[in-house]
């Protein structure tokens, strides 16, 4: 099996969270019925483009509601990935109120 180069994961990152940003979308939603998923977003150093070899896979999860950050994060952990991308991502919220 060839071994995969970090400029070819970070493609895949990309490219493949772009491709299935609503399929991830639809998923944290699904494990979390109780909030409203306004939006997802890679951040961390892959968001701000400037990851190294050690870097995590981190997803923003931008939503609206009042469940204990605490339930979502637990529903949540360990549970979303990137398909084609080996792993899951780490979980980061942000509530937005309002419409």
């Amino acid at each position: 099996m060839a071994e995969i180069t970090f400029s070819s994961f970070k493609k895949d990152v990309y490219s493949n969270f772009k491709r299935h940003k609503k399929s991830i979308k639809r998923s944290i939603q699904f494990r979390v019925p109780e909030i409203e998923v306004v939006d997802i977003a890679l951040s961390g150093s892959y968001g701000s483009r400037s990851p190294t070899e050690e870097s995590d896979i981190d997803i923003k999860v931008i939503y609206r509601g009042d469940l204990d950050r605490d339930i979502i994060y637990n529903r949540l952990m360990g549970e979303i990935g990137i398909p084609g991308v080996p792993g899951v991502c780490d979980i980061h919220l942000q509530r937005i109120r309002g419409k």
